[in-house]
């Protein structure tokens, strides 16, 4: 729901001034019981964000905004699609925005998702790339890219996933940013 690309949201965020701090407008996941719908922004583009649904909860999530900015935005910049160059650069630049194709992440409930698991082009979900590692067992060595997903904590492992790292799994190398704050 209201998709679209990082850097699109980065420009978005430089836009109107920034973000306003989570209390005044707290993240929603929803689900059955608590729906939340937020209304989409003035000057929404849906060609390149798709459609907005045709309600919203206003109640909830007032016009962003007018409210006070708690973050602001400088600029952004894309990452080598190179996953030796990306591991290097999130070392010291953490986080990076990525997109993947996350078919697969319904069902994901720990490990290392694997990479031929998805499609490497047909990108659907942003996500939050914080971290890598190796994970040895008894019988292979697996790199890994640690990611934060928007699912909440009750999701995977603790509101992450781990995902095969060293082969584009889910091109998940294919559209990293940063924001510039």
């Amino acid at each position: 729901m209201f998709g679209g690309w990082p850097y699109l949201a980065f420009q978005y965020v430089m836009g109107v001034g920034g973000l306003a701090a989570d209390q005044s407008y707290p993240y929603c996941a929803g689900d059955e019981k608590n729906p939340c719908f937020p209304c989409p922004p003035p000057g929404w583009n849906k060609t390149l964000c798709g459609p907005p649904i045709s309600y919203c909860n206003k109640t909830l999530y007032p016009c962003r905004e007018s409210l006070p900015k708690a973050a602001h935005i400088k600029g952004w910049a894309a990452i080598s699609s190179d996953e030796g160059t990306i591991a290097q650069q999130l070392a010291t630049t953490a986080p990076f925005s990525v997109a993947l194709d996350a078919g697969k992440l319904q069902f994901y409930h720990h490990g290392i998702l694997s990479g031929s698991m998805c499609s490497k082009t047909e990108l659907d979900h942003a996500v939050m790339m914080v971290g890598f590692g190796t994970e040895k067992d008894l019988l292979k060595t697996t790199d890994y890219w640690l990611v934060r997903n928007s699912w909440g904590a009750k999701w995977g492992e603790d509101g992450y996933f781990r995902i095969e790292r060293g082969i584009g799994a889910c091109g998940i190398n294919t559209q990293v940013v940063t924001a510039v704050v």
